[in-house]
């Protein structure tokens, strides 16, 4: 038989140990996954034009070409690499595309939509795809113009000092293209990608250029339809939206897929603001 005294030591052990275990398992929710992963918001730099970056280097044009695709080649597809030949980080570079036909004539429609861009971020030495689509005119007889070259003009741009802990390099590499739609323009082009920041950014948009066996560019597209799981954290699989862009002949495994990642969302806004 248990004595009164020997009960009341065993209800005072029972109660030290559930308050210990209490005090020890703290209900309160832990930090966030993104705590200890600040990022500014608007990165420290200069505005500048592209052709000279503090301390020397610019931006430039490097390649471009286009194709007329779908049925009548009512759009043109679009594609161009511009490269950071400084020593700093180009942040929010404008880019625009223009067209004309044989005759030097604007082929662009009034009102076109989708050829102004801003590339959040192209690291010293870096080389970033861009890509984008449009229609063409008309001419007297009702069929549309045919496109003989290609414009590719750089705008405004911030040089920001290439910070290790702010700029990395995001990796990706093609893994092949979906045809889709009655002329096989449209479809999907399927990526992974090596995502280095600790959180996800703001997606501004995927950008795509295409090659032919040469290494030619053949064209390019742009998808918005992706945000904000672009840059979402962590490597995968993904994959970006082409519409009325796909060249009849291109080569897939030379297919360049970029998402355009950035620290906060775009402050652009009204007439020749970029459409990402």
């Amino acid at each position: 038989m248990v004595s009164a005294r020997r009960l009341g030591s065993l209800a005072m052990l029972a109660a030290a140990i559930i308050t210990g275990g209490a005090a020890g398992c703290d209900p309160s929710p832990g930090p966030s996954p993104s705590a200890g992963c600040a990022l500014p918001t608007t990165p420290a730099g200069t505005a500048g034009q592209p052709a000279a970056a503090p301390g020397g280097g610019a931006l430039r044009v490097t390649e471009k070409g286009f194709s007329q695709v779908g049925t009548g080649a009512t759009t043109v597809s679009l594609g161009a690499e511009v490269e950071n030949t400084s020593t700093q980080v180009a942040y929010r570079a404008r880019v625009t595309f223009s067209y004309v036909d044989a005759q030097g004539k604007s082929a662009v429609p009034a009102g076109s939509t989708g050829l102004n861009l801003e590339i959040p971020m192209i690291l010293p030495g870096q080389k970033i795809p861009v890509g984008a689509r449009s229609y063409v005119v008309k001419t007297a007889s009702g069929a549309s113009a045919q496109v003989a070259a290609v414009t590719v003009e750089l705008g405004t741009v911030t040089w920001a000092t290439a910070d290790a802990a702010v700029f990395k390099k995001v990796t990706t590499s093609p893994r092949g293209i979906q045809r889709s739609g009655v002329n096989g323009a449209s479809g999907t082009v399927a990526y992974t990608m090596q995502w280095p920041y600790c959180r996800a950014l703001t997606s501004r948009g995927v950008a795509m250029v295409f090659r032919g066996q040469s290494g030619a560019i053949v064209g390019g597209s742009f998808d918005l339809t992706g945000t904000p799981q672009a840059c979402a954290s962590g490597d995968s699989t993904r994959q970006a939206v082409v519409t009325q862009s796909l060249p009849a002949v291109l080569q897939e495994d030379k297919t360049e897929v970029y998402p355009y990642c950035d620290l906060a969302a775009a402050s652009a806004t009204g007439s020749g603001a970029p459409v990402n």
